[in-house]
């Protein structure tokens, strides 16, 4: 006969949750539509693809990658140089960065700024304000040069994830507005400073992969960048988009993937599953320890009942004499060889005992250390006087 096989209770659970893990990691992965400029990335809103093509746009020049504060960079102006930002919010944080950044532009470099969101210390320097106009998130920014020669023949259109229009509402008069929307706002200018040029746009959206690979939106990138002189070295920013990543940690990135995330929980809801059923499997019952009876008060009932059964009165007072001034001479430090006055009188200063009473204790004291306690009665005296003793002095 054959035994009936157990199967384990996991085992089930095991299986469900190999099977969620499969199906989701072969299911076709969403689009991440977040906002990156990153030149690593290759989702729609990275700079992968124009970072790439740098080489192309800006011939024989040297690409440097900027992973440190502006503060800290050195002998960046010697040469006509260019600053590439692309999406960043964050440039210049105080007024040293600032004055770094615009030494390029002071050597006869340019600086190049794509965001929505400009530094207050910059605008302020520059005297330049920017507005964001009321903007339906589920239509598109379009928009066109304004040089006729390089005007295209049908508008730029943005990707419809802008949560706002953002544009240049003050400039100053030297400024060079090259690309407006369809409301004449100003969204890209040139504005000459020092020996070179500052050129600002609000719409870094068109330079991400989304764009370049978008029916003729890399003609914009390529327009927008004829502006700029050819440089010696081009200074692309990754600094301030990677603070922008600050307090990113590994376990949250991966909870940033939908299926990771469901798998995970799924994980730590099995485990605690598995806990409580191998808990109640495997508890075992905790037995009961009595506490140890102290006996020492037994002991010393039935030694004192055996001597006061056999009538030895004389011998139980000596060790009752004997143990109460052993606490003594532990409790107050006295010499309890000759109890005498000079003993009476510093037993009853110390313990604030009578000093009538104390002279009493005393000589029964001495009685019972003598051995002339030979009565029920005598001896009941000795105790009662101790016993009064003890309770005055707590």
């Amino acid at each position: 006969m054959k035994k009936n096989v157990k199967i384990p209770f996991y085992l089930p659970a095991l299986i469900l949750f190999l099977v969620v893990v499969a199906a989701i990691y072969f299911q076709p992965k969403p689009i991440d539509w977040s906002y990156s400029f990153r030149k690593y990335d290759r989702k729609p809103f990275g700079t992968k693809a124009l970072f790439s093509l740098l080489p192309n746009y800006f011939k024989n020049a040297e690409i440097v990658t900027i992973d440190t504060p502006l503060e800290e960079m050195n002998d960046w102006c010697e040469n006509k140089s260019l600053y590439l930002s692309i999406g960043t919010t964050q440039i210049a944080h105080n007024k040293k960065e600032l004055v770094k950044l615009l030494d390029i532009t002071n050597t006869g470099g340019d600086v190049f700024l794509s965001t929505y969101r400009f530094n207050e210390d910059l605008l302020d320097t520059l005297d330049i304000e920017i507005l964001a106009s009321n903007f339906d998130y589920y239509k598109t920014i379009e928009c066109n040069f304004t040089d006729p020669k390089i005007k295209a023949s049908v508008n730029y259109k943005s990707h419809p994830s802008h949560s706002s229009a953002v544009y240049f509402s003050k400039i100053p008069n030297n400024a060079i507005v090259l690309v407006r929307d369809l409301n004449n706002n100003p969204l890209t200018i040139a504005l000459p400073w020092g020996k070179g040029n500052l050129i600002l746009n609000t719409t870094p959206l068109f330079f991400t992969n989304y764009h370049l690979f978008n029916n003729n939106d890399i003609d914009f990138v390529e327009k927008t960048f004829s502006y700029l002189e050819t440089p010696r070295t081009v200074y692309w920013d990754e600094y301030f988009k990677k603070e922008n990543d600050k307090g990113t940690t590994p376990l949250k990135v991966l909870l940033s993937h939908k299926g990771f995330k469901l798998s995970w929980y799924l994980l730590l809801a099995l485990i605690v599953v598995f806990i409580l059923f191998m808990s109640k499997r495997k508890r075992k019952a905790i037995a009961v320890i009595p506490p140890l009876k102290n006996t020492s008060l037994e002991f010393i009932e039935t030694v004192g009942l055996l001597y006061y059964n056999q009538k030895n009165h004389a011998n139980l007072a000596v060790k009752i004499a004997n143990l109460f001034l052993e606490g003594i001479r532990m409790n107050y430090h006295l010499l309890t060889d000759e109890l005498n006055e000079d003993f009476t009188e510093a037993l009853s200063q110390k313990s604030m005992y009578p000093y009538d009473k104390t002279k009493d204790l005393v000589y029964i004291l001495n009685k019972a250390k003598s051995g002339q306690i030979q009565t029920d009665q005598s001896l009941k005296s000795l105790y009662n006087q101790i016993e009064e003793f003890k309770k005055s002095i707590q």
